[in-house]
């Protein structure tokens, strides 16, 4: 019996790769797991809660444009923070802040419509210190050779996540129909893990930033003078057009056909099944050499899906939708994020600034995010409308494919030039 449990553990590692990766990342994925428990419980029904005490579906889009905004002021904050102290601090700190925001919601969950301001305010501020830290200790703890096997394994993660967490809330708060009183319970439970999770980040294997000293001037400069990062940084700002907007955009319309939270659950139950499948074959299948081909067959896939929501909008085409798009959005997102840091550790001139280029493009990528939300909002508050707006979005992604092409170009050109000459 112990023989073929080990022979299952080590043929499940090799499926996985997970064989590839070092110890350090997996202390940081266990991390990130916890992390990932938590953030997914106000991540899945913060739309639905906001309706709830709005009555309109338009407080959620402007809750997400807070919410963008804040997080890429303060990484432009955190960087400075996190080079005068450790980026594992940085982390704690935006955990920290994430508790805050959860004491705020418990606090004022009935006047939401009053305090939303300062909770997507707290959310951007919270995500600011935490995910610049997070990018950096995945560029750290993995290398350009088994990064995408990295990528895969956290997708792997976060779909366990969503398969179990989302729905067990949903269970929660529809026991308490027509009250707030499940959410209070689960926000409270996200508070516990919260704090679990800043124990685990102690377990981690401290990184520090290059220098104690902020450049911000010589980051700029290359990433609006420089062709390869100039196009690296408007190619998240496209990719940020669907990938900030897709996934609550499901949820509200599932929640304006059936007022109810189980039905979000069950949605983001199904969604993670999609996840968990493909994030499975993730690291066997996306390798450097296969990273643009990955985008270009996840586009025109996601492309068809949507055109299917024309037949016909109802609940079971919008999960049926929703299962793809979470299916195929790891090959769509994981790649570009990966060509980009290909591009960082290609440069020497950008190398030792890091921390402030990825800083620099995570305000491009929600700027895309927020402009997602505006091209949202102008489409005709119809069924068509919603459709239109889906497919739309995705158009969009035949753009950030040219981009990410030219990009993979320019490097290859680039290293090409380096070679000593014969």
């Amino acid at each position: 019996m112990k023989h073929m449990i080990a022979r299952f553990r080590s043929q499940t590692i090799m499926a996985l790769g997970i064989d590839r990766l070092e110890d350090r990342f997996l202390r940081f994925f266990a991390m990130r797991f916890s992390f990932s428990v938590f953030t997914n419980i106000h991540g899945a029904f913060v739309a639905t809660l906001l309706i709830r005490a709005t009555g309109d579906s338009k407080s959620v889009m402007l809750y997400n444009v807070i919410n963008y905004f804040g997080t890429g002021f303060f990484m432009l904050v955190a960087v400075a923070f996190l080079r005068k102290t450790t980026p594992r601090l940085s982390l704690q700190l935006g955990i920290l802040f994430f508790i805050l925001m959860y004491a705020v919601f418990l606090s004022t969950m009935g006047m939401l419509q009053y305090s939303m301001f300062l909770i997507a305010l707290l959310s951007g501020l919270a995500s600011g210190f935490y995910w610049i830290s997070d990018s950096m200790a995945l560029t750290a703890y993995s290398s350009d050779h088994n990064r995408d096997t990295a990528m895969g394994l956290l997708s792997l993660g976060g779909g366990f996540i969503s398969l179990t967490v989302p729905f067990l809330s949903g269970l929660v708060i529809s026991r308490f129909h027509g009250s707030t009183t499940g959410y209070r319970v689960m926000f409270s439970v996200a508070m516990v893990i919260a704090l679990f999770t800043i124990y685990l980040s102690t377990r981690t294997e401290p990184f520090f930033a290059d220098s104690p000293k902020t450049d911000y001037r010589s980051a700029a400069k290359l990433c609006f003078t420089d062709r390869l990062f100039l196009n690296l940084c408007l190619c998240d700002t496209v990719k940020g057009i669907r990938e900030g907007t897709i996934g609550f955009f499901l949820n509200i319309l599932l929640f304006q056909i059936i007022t109810d939270e189980m039905i979000v659950g069950v949605n983001t139950l199904l969604a993670s099944v999609g996840s968990i499948l493909a994030a499975t074959f993730y690291g066997k299948l996306v390798r450097t050499q296969t990273r643009l081909r990955s985008v270009r067959i996840s586009v025109m896939v996601l492309l068809a899906a949507a055109l299917m929501l024309l037949l016909k909008l109802s609940p079971a085409t919008i999960l049926m939708f929703s299962v793809i798009n979470s299916f195929f959005s790891p090959y769509l997102v994981n790649p570009a994020f990966s060509i980009f840091v290909a591009g960082i550790y290609s440069s020497p001139k950008a190398l030792p600034l890091k921390g402030e280029i990825l800083a620099i493009r995570e305000c491009f990528l929600n700027t895309g995010r927020i402009l997602g939300i505006g091209i949202t909002l102008l489409m005709p508050s119809t069924t068509f409308g919603s459709v239109l707006a889906i497919i739309v979005l995705t158009l969009f992604q035949f753009i950030m494919y040219a981009q990410l092409r030219y990009s993979s170009k320019l490097m290859e050109r680039q290293a090409q030039e380096a070679l000593p000459q014969s």
